[in-house]
């Protein structure tokens, strides 16, 4: 039997324990850590092969996947359950040498990539689902990127967290116009990676957690308080490795714990989890065998559950399709 054969029947009963887990997944409590489950086929990703890092944005009732093809283009599928996507190109055949990157902001999906050749940031913007409409590809103005920038939404604004081509971190906000902050992020932090954010309310204060991957290869953090525009410092979080962009998210319900991944450089993922901002579960190998992703990883928390959730996908070494798993 060859390796395609057998690996179609793993997908099989991936699928089915993909399905289980999304109907399945029980509570626990904020800070705890739930049991991981085995990989299985990602349940966005059918139709689809990238060897990149997909974007996963979910909203009740359906996960959206945005993936870069081999031949740079840009494509996305929604997918309400198992073996339903159906990928398609976002119109205007516009390439980029990276992942993309993706959110729902004001109920419209808003997709965005670095440029090809000029190393700007574009974004399109999906008006018609049904009938694959999107704005055109747009530049924000002045602005170049060593890749996709990471998106936050908070108080009713599109926050954009890049890696200027001097490897060092700025911040744009988008109400419907740009506006361009030229001052760089606090802290003299550099990376040759692109940075991540996400939303986390520790304290009961809504903020944003910033994660980059430093020239040491270590992963560092700080978070900003838009309040009072507040940066309290880079700070090493904890010994793992990487050499690729840091993955995180947090559960809406539960936002003072936040999941992050990292991709080490074993090409194995390793998990650990941030409690108001403490490293409550240090960085630890996934379970369940060998999964090798010369990808940055992706988390995303199921807007349709009721529970504490958080779910890691990586595509896969050598055939490039998206694999799954609970991560917390």
């Amino acid at each position: 039997m060859n390796l395609i054969r057998k690996r179609s029947g793993r997908k099989l009963l991936g699928a089915m324990m993909s399905v289980l887990l999304l109907l399945f997944s029980v509570a626990v409590a904020p800070g705890a850590q739930a049991a991981e489950s085995d990989y299985g086929p990602f349940v966005g990703g059918y139709g689809g092969t990238t060897s990149t890092t997909p974007a996963v944005v979910s909203i009740p009732g359906r996960v959206i996947t945005v993936i870069r093809n081999a031949d740079g283009t840009v494509s996305w599928s929604v997918n309400p359950g198992i073996n339903t996507s159906n990928f398609r190109p976002i119109p205007g055949g516009w390439r980029t040498p990276f992942a993309p990157t993706a959110i729902a902001y004001n109920g419209l999906l808003h997709v965005f990539i670095r440029g090809s050749s000029d190393n700007r940031i574009y974004y399109a913007i999906l008006t018609d689902d049904q009938n694959n409409q999107w704005t055109p590809w747009m530049s924000i103005p002045t602005v170049t990127s060593l890749g996709s920038p990471s998106l936050v939404v908070l108080n009713g604004r599109l926050h954009v967290f890049y890696t200027g081509m001097n490897n060092r971190f700025y911040r744009l906000e988008y109400d419907g116009s740009w506006r361009v902050l030229s001052t760089e992020i606090p802290g003299n932090g550099t990376s040759a990676s692109p940075l991540t954010a996400v939303q986390y309310g520790g304290g009961g204060i809504q903020q944003v957690l910033l994660l980059h991957r430093g020239n040491d290869n270590r992963v560092y953090r700080q978070t900003w308080n838009p309040t009072n525009n507040r940066f309290d410092g880079w700070r090493v979080t904890g010994d793992v490795q990487t050499t690729v962009r840091v993955a995180a998210a947090a559960d809406p319900d539960y936002p003072n714990v936040i999941e992050l991944a990292a991709r080490g450089t074993d090409g194995l993922i390793r998990l650990a989890t941030l409690t108001d901002d403490q490293l409550t579960y240090p960085w630890h190998p996934t379970i369940g065998g060998n999964y090798y992703t010369d990808a940055a990883p992706t988390l995303y928390s199921p807007a349709s559950v009721a529970a504490f959730v958080v779910y890691l996908v990586i595509t896969l070494r050598g055939y490039n399709d998206m694999w799954m798993k609970r991560a917390l």
